[in-house]
């Protein structure tokens, strides 16, 4: 899997945990919060996986850069 596969995958499974509560009349704003919430989860991740992760840094760096560009 590639680093930006992996961080849309991540991305995408953190958004039914950092629900914004949407609300119709700003459902636009909102999606942007739950994008965010959801790449800030997956960033917390993916900083836990470096702390451990000697072997595979350079992919798990790679995959936090590509959170952060989504």
């Amino acid at each position: 899997m590639t680093p930006k596969e992996k961080a849309v995958e991540l991305v995408e499974k953190f958004k039914q945990f950092a629900d914004s509560q949407l609300t119709y009349d700003s459902f636009e704003q909102d999606k942007e919060t739950l994008l965010k919430n959801s790449k800030q989860c997956a960033i917390i991740c993916v900083d836990e996986i470096l702390k451990e992760s000697e072997e595979q840094y350079e992919y798990w760096q790679q995959v936090k850069e590509e959170i952060e560009l989504l």
